[in-house]
C-alpha cells in the first residue's frame, strides 16, 4: 500500500525543524492558496495571493526563526496562474511583495487544483 499522501508545506517544515536546512537554501515547491489539505478562497485572486505569501512566509520563517520579516530573499521564483486575463494582477502582486535577488519568471498554465489560479515555487536563501 502506498504512503499518505503529505503537502509539500509539511515536507519542507519536517525538514526544516530537522535542522537540515540551517543557514543553506530553502527549496519551495508548489505553494498555493491551501490550509492542510483545503484550497482556500476559491475564485478570489487577490485572496489565493495573500494566502500563497502567508504560506511562503511560515516556510521561511521555519529557517529564519522570524515570522514577521523575510530575513532572506528568493534566490529564484517561478509564478504560475491559471488565467491569462490575471497576469498582470498576480506579477504586480509578487513584484511588491516577494523579496527576490532577480526577476521571477511567469507561466500561464494549468495548476494542479481546478480550484487554484496562482501557485509559486522557488528558492528562499536566508539572510547569513
Amino acid at each position: 500500500m502506498p504512503p499518505a499522501a503529505i503537502s509539500s508545506c509539511t515536507v519542507s517544515r519536517r525538514i526544516a525543524a530537522a535542522g537540515l536546512w540551517r543557514s543553506e537554501r530553502l527549496l519551495i515547491g508548489g505553494t498555493a492558496s491551501v490550509r492542510g489539505e483545503d484550497s482556500r478562497h476559491i475564485g478570489d485572486l487577490d485572496s489565493q495571493l495573500i494566502e500563497t505569501e502567508t504560506n511562503l512566509r511560515a516556510l521561511a520563517a521555519q529557517v529564519t526563526g522570524n515570522a514577521d520579516e523575510w530575513d532572506g530573499h528568493f534566490a529564484h521564483l517561478r509564478v504560475y496562474h491559471r488565467r491569462e486575463a490575471d497576469g498582470l494582477a498576480v506579477r504586480s502582486f509578487v513584484d511588491e511583495r516577494l523579496p527576490a535577488s532577480r526577476a521571477a519568471e511567469y507561466f500561464c498554465v494549468d495548476i494542479c487544483r481546478g480550484e487554484l489560479l496562482t501557485e509559486i515555487e522557488g528558492v528562499f536563501v536566508p539572510e547569513s
